[in-house]
């Protein structure tokens, strides 16, 4: 293989694997074809002079060749002729030549030395033509392996083409590929746009309708309050006119008693003086046994509550009933029916002719215990009410919800006269001669109330690390007391609004937001339940527990009250019993 034949072959491999380069239009193809020609130049390119020369050195050692073939040719033709050339039958030199010894003609010894001379000269450039062509072989052999090591590097070029073209391949179905998922997200993102679009329509349509809803549920409330007020001035009325019938019929009585005899009329009066006076007498023992377990609900038992003789007791519960009992006996004296949802605090009026109960229905309702029936729906709370006081005088109510205010009511006419805001629910209340209200609320915080005036006189914040479960006022009005959720009861001076006393026991945990206090006549002790079932028995003077009543309850106690009269505590809790220590 000659370098020509050669370069053109590595010319033709070159076009060839350029038009593959060009054919696939691929930028890493047309790199790789840049390579390579750089190179091609770079190895071919120095060759060039090298095969120029030794063409030229072939060109010599031909003529060369040829012109010792004539010497040759000469040489022979010039001694024949020699031999057989005249003489002139001298022997020895002279000028016309040298004659053998024969007699025939010889050459001359210059020609002899000249030819050596020529043959010398002629096998020199011989020797030369030879190593010029052992080192143009040599040059030429180097060129071959340069050749095939550049033909090797040009197979595996062609070899990384084809994998870069392969590559290539695979990138572009991988481009089509995510070309392909590109336009497909793309048309789930419209899609989705309109889907977006559709669902704001939608949404602004169901504000639209919200708003249009709350408009019509406010006016349904405000047509209900209406509503509920006038029947309240109905009810109100039938009650004004059931009253003139009964002062009528007792008008009536008193004129056919006037008629009566002497001696009856002081029978009775001694009967009535011994009554009162067997009402006055006050037992106080503390109690420490259960007389009587009683199943007073079907469902939870939220309040217990001793009128104000000690005679009564009332229960509340979630069966929407308010149960009314026999102190002395323990027996069931009526059930009142009229709440909606669950009562959660009973309250007697100090005259003992009333009982208001107080409810989730967001209402309060004042029953009239000798007739057995409502006497007043007092609405207008907008949120749970959970507690319920009457006046001194039983001429006013107050009522305090989870709507964070409270209201006073008129008891005869059933209408509210003022509404208070609290600042937080309220949880229990009490009321001292008409005068100063006390309020628990769930932020912790016990709240002093001129009810005079309408206004705060003082608040306790944070008085309790977690809520107020009841406050409780003594007959005396000196003192309040408040239990909250942080198991903690604490004595409050209604004169400095000051903490003066705390109550606590490691045993004493409140099991419900409502657990509401009984304190005795002479606020000497006081009771409450716990969350296992027992009732503890605190000393006022000591603020230690001087007893613990055994666990008849099976769920946690919710409300205890201490009976006017002394020596009886009831206590009630969620399962629905009652209990009545002795």
């Amino acid at each position: 293989m000659n370098p020509t034949s050669s370069s053109l072959a590595g010319s033709q491999s070159h076009s060839q694997l350029s038009r593959i380069q060009v054919g696939n239009g691929l930028t890493v193809g047309a790199q790789v074809a840049n390579a390579l020609r750089a190179r091609d130049r770079l190895q071919r390119d120095p060759f060039r002079p090298l095969l120029r020369e030794y063409a030229a050195l072939a060109h010599r050692l031909e003529a060369s060749e040829t012109r010792c073939a004539q010497l040759e040719r000469s040489s022979a033709s010039s001694a024949p002729s020699a031999a057989h050339s005249p003489s002139s039958g001298l022997s020895g030199s002279g000028t016309g030549g040298t004659l053998s010894s024969s007699g025939g003609p010889v050459v001359s010894n210059d020609v002899i030395i000249h030819l050596e001379q020529r043959i010398r000269q002629l096998e020199q450039e011989l020797t030369q033509s030879y190593k010029a062509s052992a080192e143009n072989a040599q040059a030429l052999l180097d060129a071959g392996r340069t050749h095939t090591a550049l033909q090797e590097a040009l197979t595996e070029a062609k070899a990384d083409a084809r994998r870069s073209d392969a590559l290539a391949k695979v990138q572009q179905t991988r481009s089509d590929q995510l070309r392909q998922e590109l336009e497909d997200l793309q048309s789930t993102l419209a899609l989705l746009k309109a889907e977006l679009g559709a669902l704001r329509l939608e949404l602004a349509s169901a504000q639209q309708q919200r708003e249009s809803a709350l408009r019509r549920y406010e006016e349904l409330e405000a047509r209900w309050i209406q509503m509920k007020t006038q029947e309240a001035e109905q009810l109100n009325e039938a009650n004004r006119l059931f009253e003139e019938v009964k002062a009528r019929e007792r008008k009536m009585e008193i004129l056919q008693g006037a008629e009566s005899s002497t001696g009856e009329a002081r029978a009775a009066l001694a009967t009535t003086s011994s009554a009162v006076a067997s009402a006055m007498r006050q037992d106080h023992t503390i109690p420490s046994r259960a007389w009587k377990i009683l199943t007073a609900h079907r469902g939870e038992c939220t309040a217990v509550q001793h009128n104000f003789s000690g005679s009564l007791f009332a229960t509340t519960s979630n069966d929407k009933t308010l149960h009314l009992w026999d102190a002395r006996t323990g027996t069931s004296r009526s059930v009142l029916h009229g709440a909606v949802q669950t009562l959660m605090g009973v309250a007697f009026s100090p005259n003992d002719e009333l009982v208001m109960g107080v409810s989730t229905d967001n209402s309060a309702r004042i029953w009239s215990i000798s007739q057995g029936r409502v006497l007043h729906n007092l609405t207008g709370h907008l949120n749970k009410v959970y507690a319920g006081r009457f006046s001194g005088d039983s001429t006013r109510a107050i009522t305090g919800g989870y709507d964070r205010s409270l209201k006073i009511w008129d008891v005869r006419r059933g209408y509210c006269l003022r509404t208070i805001l609290c600042g937080s629910s309220c949880n229990d209340l009490d009321i001292q001669d008409n005068q100063l209200v006390v309020s628990g609320h769930m932020d912790g915080a016990v709240r002093f109330w001129d009810l005079k005036r309408g206004e705060k006189a003082h608040e306790a914040k944070e008085v309790h690390s977690k809520q107020v479960t009841c406050t409780v006022m003594s007959r005396d009005g000196q003192a309040v007391f408040s239990c909250g959720r942080d198991n903690v009861i604490h004595m409050h001076d209604t004169r400095t609004y000051q903490v003066v006393k705390t109550f606590s026991d490691s045993r004493f945990r409140s099991g419900v937001n409502w657990n509401r206090l009984g304190l005795d006549v002479n606020s000497e002790h006081l009771a409450i339940g716990g969350n296992e079932g027992e009732v503890f028995i605190f000393d006022i003077g000591t603020g230690g527990v001087i007893k613990t009543l055994d666990k008849k309850h099976v769920k946690p106690v919710s409300a205890c009250s201490w009976s006017p009269l002394g020596g009886q505590i009831v206590s009630c809790d969620r399962s629905g019993s009652v209990v009545i220590w002795q």
